[in-house]
């Protein structure tokens, strides 16, 4: 009977050991332009892009986007840049739907799922597009009001290539988040596994031996 209570014990703990702790530091904010003077209008054939430096190392956990959503659906792209222009590898996404109650302000756009890791002077982008027969306005600022990057914008039906606003320094309105206590995730083998497969283990075996000596009897 002690070894099935020894099994019990084992195979409980091992349950508490494998809940994830909470407690991760919260994420700071890293870069920001919350400066604004214009509009831009994002549908699924006029897209805009932002290029940005990261300027703290960690993992980037989510954007906020000064938008005016009116209807259908917004999709959200990090990705990297080439030559400083928006690239073409996605790393993380996230997405929006425009209803009755949304109006005009900052919306945040959740990319921990994808564990993005950046380091200082990395330089990424956001692109934003709608879904056909959406309309979402983006908010700006005509002038160099963040000089780590560039607000670009791509009119699908002439090609894939993005345009900056270079000569008058558009921005749009935005801000980045960084965890800098975050680690890449791996998957290895939780340390509790074997507790549990101890414990439980040690349960069959007692109730095979209990129904061995009965069936003897």
């Amino acid at each position: 009977m002690g070894y099935v209570k020894l099994g019990v014990i084992h195979a409980v703990l091992a349950c508490f050991l494998l809940v994830p702790a909470n407690g991760q530091a919260a994420p700071i904010e890293d870069q920001s332009n919350l400066l604004t003077n214009s509009s831009f209008l994002i549908t699924d054939e006029l897209n805009h892009a932002q290029t940005f430096t990261v300027g703290l190392a960690g993992q980037l956990t989510r954007i906020d986007v000064g938008l005016n959503p009116s209807s259908g659906i917004l999709s959200v792209d990090l990705t990297d840049t080439i030559a400083g222009e928006p690239g073409s590898t996605v790393l993380a996404s996230d997405t929006f739907s425009a209803g009755f109650s949304t109006g005009p302000g900052l919306y945040s756009f959740d990319f921990t799922p994808f564990n993005v890791m950046v380091n200082v002077g990395d330089v990424l982008a956001f692109s934003l597009a709608g879904d056909p027969g959406s309309a979402f306005g983006v908010f700006a600022f005509d002038g160099d009001a963040y000089p780590g990057g560039l607000d670009f914008n791509r009119v699908n039906s002439v090609g894939p290539s993005w345009v900056d606003f270079s000569s008058s320094q558009v921005d749009l309105r935005f801000r980045t988040w960084v965890d800098p206590d975050a680690s890449p995730t791996a998957v290895p083998l939780p340390a509790a596994l074997p507790l549990l497969a101890g414990g439980l283990g040690l349960m069959g075996f007692m109730g095979w031996r209990r129904k061995r000596k009965a069936a003897a009897a």
